[in-house]
């Protein structure tokens, strides 16, 4: 063993060991993916609606234009590929522990597994590959009235079942084809169609699966601070693979396709929730966290003097009357057919978006129309 093998040897820190973390682990990686997914889509707000455009919707503006932000890209599929892989093994460590970990590398590691020198956590666990063909053989050796069975896998056979079997498949395409290539992404019509048609629907069952585990757990961003269920209205959203592979898109596929930007746009300022209300306001000195909401209450009402000020409004995201309609004149330019362009933006949670991809109301996102007339798609 070298100095540097001897320092990280000394300096590391095992989960489950030295602290615990709940829920398990690998909702880490959960929480990295939907935060890449949710704000994939910020560098787009202003032009998205182009995409809308027959003439826009060839591969380069596909490629470019609109593919989001490609690190949010890459690193969201990435997190789920790192969620789905980690519950794999969380499974098979439930079953038995040596089902998670090559066993054994080296005749060392025989003798001293057999003396009891050997902590199975120390092993290097398996790959990717591995682990799903270990799970799937599990299914096929324990007996359905075995406990491992009862206890552990009955609860999650829907991993086999063909949906779930191609979202993990093309999931572990594309963490390969990031990872070993670095060039490939989906354009953000592949993107999204993946992430809310097969990726979103499988987390959503597997939460479902671990609840037991978890009691009353839910991660935070599933739901606004308005109880606006994302999850619930991601799995309302249905494309089928037809209508997404057309050339030319039906009225209902653009509307789902807006609906899911609304909906990243939500889950962006639902997620930094947590750490506005929890995490940096611990942070600050007692009077400032006793004054945030008169702060930004304060702020919001200074905005009137705004010259594109139009209205001062209940944010559907965070619940605060901190979200302010704007207006700019755009009467000069002759292609427009509407005398003014509207966006908000709310002073708490930050949730912003301009009308060029319509009222969160037409969506059934908003209680009441933010805009002055509920632009439709």
């Amino acid at each position: 063993m070298d100095l540097l093998d001897d320092f990280f040897k000394k300096n590391d820190v095992r989960i489950g060991k030295d602290f615990e973390v709940k829920p398990a682990i690998h909702y880490l990686s959960l929480h990295d993916a939907f935060h890449n997914y949710f704000i994939s889509g910020r560098s787009l707000k202003s032009t998205f609606h182009f995409i809308y455009s027959k003439e826009k919707q060839n591969r380069k503006n596909l490629s470019y234009n609109y593919s989001g932000d490609s690190k949010a890209v890459s690193m969201s599929l990435l997190g789920f590929h790192r969620f789905i892989e980690l519950h794999l093994k969380h499974i098979l460590y439930k079953v038995n522990p040596l089902l998670t970990v090559n066993f054994l590398d080296s005749k060392l590691n025989v003798f001293e597994y057999l003396n009891l020198e050997i902590d199975i956590n120390n092993l290097r666990t398996v790959d990717f590959s591995e682990a799903l063909s270990r799970l799937k053989k599990c299914f096929k050796k324990y007996n359905k009235k075995s406990d491992e069975y009862i206890n552990v896998l009955e609860g999650y056979e829907f991993l086999f079942e063909n949906e779930s079997w191609n979202c993990i498949r093309h999931l572990s395409k594309w963490r390969n084809k990031i990872m070993h290539n670095g060039e490939t992404l989906p354009n953000i019509i592949a993107y999204d169609y993946f992430i809310s048609q097969q990726v979103i629907p499988l987390v959503n069952r597997i939460f479902n699966a671990d609840k037991s585990n978890y009691g009353s757990y839910q991660p935070h961003y599933f739901k606004t601070e308005t109880n606006i269920d994302l999850i619930g209205e991601f799995l309302k959203v249905e494309i089928s693979l037809k209508d997404a592979m057309e050339d030319v898109k039906t009225d209902k596929f653009w509307f789902d396709l807006f609906k899911i930007f609304h909906l990243k746009e939500l889950g962006r300022c639902a997620f930094k929730q947590i750490y506005q209300g929890v995490n940096v306001k611990a942070c600050e000195v007692p009077q400032d966290f006793k004054l945030y909401k008169e702060r930004i209450k304060r702020f919001t009402i200074s905005e009137k003097k705004d010259p594109n000020f139009v209205s001062i409004n209940t944010c559907n995201c965070c619940g605060m009357d901190s979200l302010i309609v704007y207006r700019n004149d755009v009467s000069h330019i002759s292609w427009v057919d509407s005398d003014y362009s509207y966006w908000f933006k709310c002073f708490n949670c930050d949730y912003t978006l301009k009308d060029n991809v319509a009222d969160p109301f037409v969506f059934g996102l908003s209680k009441t129309a933010l805009f002055p007339s509920s632009q439709r798609i």
